[in-house]
């Protein structure tokens, strides 16, 4: 369950602690916004905090809609196109309005903040109390970014943090309306600013090829030291290049990658559990056990339980990076 589910109009709901430091298991805060709040044009912002793996999001867009998302802490993977993205801890990924995209990747420990915000060509209802020019202007930035993944500078976060603090003041204040909005359109300019940077590499297909032998065949026995010989790397370099490639580690990734098997063959197959747990290469049922309920956030015996009776899955969960080559900065 969400810890935090409010719309705009009611920041009286909204718990007082800065979201980096609430401690509770899971946390989601979205806040629909109303033009009650002097933000035209910012349709919705909010933010994620979860400590466990959550499945995927399906491919979607957002018709007019530029969607800014913010990696605080974590590691995320979006796909827009053929193309996978790393967001990292610092890193922006924006989509353009009516461009086809989705999270693939949400790994546990994730901090992302968002703001969806409709910016609409010529004629359109201008935003944030710009004119029709200006507002104008500001989309043909927008929309002239060319890589939709790249670092940002610290006022980003902050500013993010502005947008909750302004919120959090008394509807009836006038210049709280002031401070969302202020903090809106200098986030918007803050992302422009800082997409000029150095271009996005595709990352070299041999640990994309490493990537998918383990996604392949997970139950195999893989060392460092092989992968790294088979992809032509030092043991260091090859670790640093698979992080940034798929948001884990090797050993890591090998892991989730057993599991997610574990979790398929679990609803598609008769095998006992211990023989999964076995042969996935756990040392005993109970490390597979430990390990299963700690990534999916259930039991291994409630999967197989739901599969039975054909009862839908509590969670199921798509948290592995995708193979696919990877833009990131090096």
């Amino acid at each position: 369950m969400d810890a935090f589910a409010f719309t705009a109009g009611s920041p009286g709901n909204m718990d007082r602690r800065a979201p980096e430091f609430n401690d509770l298991p899971d946390e989601r805060c979205v806040i629909t916004a109303a033009r009650a709040d002097g933000i035209e044009g910012v349709m919705s912002f909010g933010f994620s905090r979860y400590k466990k793996c959550r499945p995927h999001l399906p491919e979607h867009v957002h018709p007019d809609c530029f969607e800014i998302n913010f990696c605080q802490r974590g590691v995320l993977v979006f796909k827009s196109g053929e193309t996978a993205y790393t967001v990292k801890p610092g890193h922006v990924f924006i989509s353009k309005p009516d461009e086809p995209h989705h999270l693939t990747t949400n790994i546990k420990g994730l901090f992302l903040y968002w703001m969806l915000v409709r910016v609409q060509a010529d004629g359109g209802v201008p935003i944030l109390g710009l004119s029709s020019q200006e507002s104008s202007a500001l989309r043909g930035r927008l929309m002239d970014i060319s890589s939709p993944c790249f670092p940002v500078q610290e006022d980003v976060r902050l500013l993010f943090q502005e947008m909750f603090t302004a919120y959090r003041m008394p509807p009836k204040d006038a210049f709280r309306s002031v401070r969302l909005k202020s903090a809106a359109l200098r986030i918007l300019l803050s992302v422009i600013r800082d997409s000029g940077g150095r271009p996005h590499r595709i990352f070299q297909n041999a640990i994309v090829r490493a990537a998918q032998q383990i996604a392949e065949h997970p139950e195999k026995h893989y060392t460092l030291a092989e992968l790294a010989q088979q992809a032509d790397f030092s043991l260091s370099r090859f670790s640093a290049l698979f992080k940034q490639a798929t948001g884990l580690p090797p050993h890591k990734m090998i892991m989730l990658q057993r599991l997610k098997k574990a979790h398929k063959m679990l609803q598609e197959t008769s095998t006992p559990i211990t023989e999964i747990a076995y042969a996935m290469g756990f040392s005993s049922p109970r490390h597979f056990a430990d390990e299963f309920k700690r990534t999916f956030g259930t039991s291994a015996t409630v999967i197989r339980a739901s599969a039975k009776s054909n009862a839908p899955i509590a969670q199921e969960v798509n948290a592995a990076p995708p193979v696919n080559p990877v833009q990131n900065k090096e």
